[in-house]
């Protein structure tokens, strides 16, 4: 029938072999107009919420998730988004962040030898976020110990415009080479977490989880 439709309307449709050559190019210019679309960004009002309310630290570039939008699957029975979805959005925006700051973290990230391993997060829910709306998850380094660094990290809907969601996620430095045994953080990991956090210009003022 649909063959019949076309012939009607006079459209010739030419068959087209697939050769291998042609899938290859056929994939490479998808992942080339993939790469050309625009990434989501974070609307400019958000970083000086962040200056005002959150403090130091917070930088939108570093932001995991620029501008993710609410999914109706994500709505719970009392119409906002379901606590659970907050802490899948943080997961998110931390390892984005993290790939973010190159192969020298990555290989950090590995699991071959010393990776970082979740130990611990504080999750505060402080505001609802309701379909549809867009919201903006960004980490920051609060601290850097001996075998493991802090994050901070904050939720905020775009359609409130206030922040949502709060969260302090303790990371631990585990070596898999020694039976996955908690140790420091590697010297040149260190020194890469502490550039970071002085890029971020963290410590001057913190809001409360």
């Amino acid at each position: 029938m649909f063959r019949h439709a076309i012939r009607s309307i006079g459209l010739v449709t030419p068959v087209r072999v697939i050769t291998p050559t042609l899938r290859a190019s056929l994939v490479l210019g998808a992942v080339r107009s993939q790469s050309s679309h625009a990434k989501p960004q974070a609307p400019d009002w958000i970083q000086n919420l962040l200056d005002e309310h959150e403090g130091k630290g917070y930088l939108l570039a570093d932001a995991g998730l620029p501008s993710q939008g609410v999914s109706w699957g994500e709505i719970d029975s009392f119409q906002h988004v379901n606590n659970k979805v907050y802490l899948a959005w943080f997961e998110t925006a931390r390892v984005n962040m993290f790939l973010k700051w190159g192969t020298d973290f990555q290989r950090f990230m590995s699991g071959q030898s010393v990776a970082p391993v979740m130990r611990s997060v504080n999750l505060a829910w402080r505001y609802p976020i309701k379909f549809p709306d867009q919201v903006t998850v960004v980490h920051k380094i609060d601290q850097i110990l001996d075998d493991r660094f802090i994050l901070k990290g904050v939720v905020i809907g775009h359609k409130s415009k206030k922040v949502c969601a709060r969260i302090e996620e303790v990371i631990v430095a585990v070596d898999y080479t020694k039976g996955a045994t908690k140790c420091s953080i590697p010297d040149d990991m260190r020194e890469f977490l502490e550039q970071k956090k002085r890029e971020q210009g963290a410590g001057e003022y913190d809001a409360q989880i």
